[in-house]
């Protein structure tokens, strides 16, 4: 198979192949992240970041600013002007990611989905732990 060569492919052709592999890598986790311990529960929409934290930063009508997936046409704007904006998107699917069964999500995060943050240990590592489940 000869090497990829950004020069001779079409800008389109090369969307659409990222799309695709993109596609492929978020819908592949269907179960928790936790199965090597035998969880066979279905993973849920896990927020990496607090929901109740994003309610407090977000508009009137629930919705913040974030950077998502161009679309074709906005890739093009990018390849050839280096201009891209963020997009609203409610709270409710803002740093959404398939993680955790609900069993799990409950046990590991109650420490900061519960309780006030006053950043002990406890609670560090859960964000911590939170942030890189994501990545």
């Amino acid at each position: 198979m000869a090497a990829f060569n950004k020069n001779k492919i079409p800008l389109s052709a090369h969307y659409a192949m990222m799309s695709k592999q993109n596609k492929k890598l978020t819908d592949k986790n269907r179960y928790c992240l936790l199965g090597e311990t035998n969880c066979r529960g279905k993973a849920i929409k896990s927020h990496s970041i607090q929901e109740a934290s994003l309610r407090k930063i977000s508009d009137s009508s629930s919705h913040v600013y974030h950077f998502a997936s161009p679309d074709f046409g906005e890739t093009q704007e990018i390849y050839n002007k280096g201009i891209y904006f963020p997009k609203k998107i409610s709270v409710s699917n803002a740093t959404v990611f398939n993680g955790f069964c609900i069993k799990h999500d409950t046990e590991l995060f109650r420490c900061i989905e519960k309780e006030k943050i006053e950043p002990n240990v406890k609670q560090l590592n859960a964000l911590h732990f939170r942030a890189a489940s994501r990545a």
